[in-house]
């Protein structure tokens, strides 16, 4: 099993990798980020794991009688643990 710790905000150069919806009263949903392509982005031509990963968070906000809305929020940087 490999584990990432959340490091901090990102850098502006790092891409998101992986978008997490905070939805309330029902947890998170996380997904790949997909380019135009549609091949994820967290991928490289090593073998392995990435070391840094880019994470975004949006938040869903429920109105009354109108669709979800997602706000989005920060980038955070994980990095893979030892």
């Amino acid at each position: 099993m490999h584990r990432y710790a959340k490091r901090g905000l990102a850098d502006i150069k790092t891409p998101a990798h992986i978008e997490c919806f905070c939805i309330p009263q029902k947890g998170s949903q996380a997904e790949l980020v997909r380019d135009r392509d549609g091949k994820t982005t967290l991928r490289q031509d090593e073998p392995g794991l990435p070391t840094k990963i880019g994470v975004s968070y949006a938040e869903l906000q429920a109105s009354d009688g109108l669709p979800m809305r997602a706000a989005w929020r920060d980038r955070f940087e994980y990095e893979l643990e030892d």
